[in-house]
């Protein structure tokens, strides 16, 4: 058995405090460099996550020869959700946890967004994207279901219910505006 006085016992521990505040630092550089290094790999495992804790999951489909990509979660009546023109689909996750308990949610990116294909020949007009998301329910068996958007997506949901109003049960817009010219007239 070893015995120490109270100036060994101090400074044994200070050395402990020592590495110990060493090693946290260390760990703190290594992943303050892997977030600037690496900022794609960051958003990726953070949309990663906020998807599980939304109970959505990734999913795709072929229309008119294009990949076109989606989350879905939940059960019950359908809410297809539409982005704005600087977003995609993952921009709904944290509002989708709230909502998966009691809608089946569809977050779609639009034709030319996210995850989506951007085909060379295909139009990407106000018109043009009603057009795709109407492809797209359609190709999901969607008759009738909520409907909701934000900025870009929000233009495109009002214009899409005043064009469609059999198909959409409720309107939820937030923030409306954006868009890729005039819309013309609605019939």
């Amino acid at each position: 058995m070893t015995r120490r006085d109270g100036n060994e016992t101090v400074k044994l521990d200070m050395l402990k405090l020592a590495f110990l505040a060493g090693g946290l630092m260390a760990v703190a550089a290594i992943a303050a460099a892997w977030l600037l290094m690496s900022p794609a790999r960051t958003v990726a495992l953070a949309a990663k996550v906020e998807r599980a804790r939304a109970s959505l999951a990734a999913k795709s489909l072929r229309i008119a020869g294009s990949e076109v990509a989606y989350l879905e979660g939940g059960a019950g009546e359908v809410l297809l959700l539409l982005h704005g023109s600087s977003g995609e689909k993952d921009n709904w996750n944290r509002v989708a946890r709230h909502l998966t308990p009691h809608l089946r949610v569809i977050a779609l990116d639009l034709p030319g967004f996210g995850g989506s294909h951007r085909p060379a020949k295909t139009a990407y007009g106000l018109w043009d994207q009603i057009a795709h998301i109407r492809a797209f329910a359609a190709a999901l068996g969607l008759q009738r279901f909520h409907l909701g958007g934000h900025s870009f997506g929000g233009r495109l949901a009002a214009m899409y219910a005043a064009r469609f109003p059999g198909q959409v049960r409720s309107l939820w817009v937030v923030a409306p505006g954006g868009g890729l010219g005039s819309c013309g007239p609605v019939w």
